[in-house]
């Protein structure tokens, strides 16, 4: 199964990338996240305590509507290492904001926004969700 997931922007060259699963009798305990954006890379450790089943949720709700919704779709990790924001424009492009915010220490934040087509392009990102999350 898949040790990682990697979301691709359909403009431009960024990315939003979970890897190096932790699981403990099966169940993702921790993952790192990664986005990439032009002259940006930012990584950090994201806990899981089943936040990853609410994301891959939401990857599916999304695929599942892929034709459009109202509004903001939302998802932040347990201690908010990691935010989701999406929407949909309506005609075919949904946009997807992530954002890390590292705490401890030396404080940071780091932002990308990715363009993704809504159909296949969404269809296979929740797949690749799905995979990861499930990976045993």
């Amino acid at each position: 199964m898949s040790q990682e997931a990697v979301i691709k922007s359909s403009q431009g060259a960024r990315s939003l990338e979970l890897s190096a699963p932790l699981r403990l009798k099966e169940e993702l305990q921790q993952f790192t996240v990664t986005i990439r954006a032009e002259g940006l890379t930012a990584s950090r450790d994201v806990y899981a305590f089943e936040g990853e089943e609410r994301l891959l949720a939401l990857f599916d709700e999304m695929a599942a509507e892929w034709r459009g919704w109202e509004g903001t779709k939302e998802w932040a990790s347990l201690e908010g290492e990691l935010t989701v924001a999406v929407t949909h424009d309506r005609v075919g492009t949904v946009t997807l904001r992530a954002a890390l915010w590292h705490y401890e220490q030396l404080e940071w934040r780091a932002a990308i926004e990715l363009t993704v087509d809504a159909g296949e392009q969404l269809t296979e990102a929740a797949a690749a969700i799905r995979r990861f999350v499930h990976a045993a």
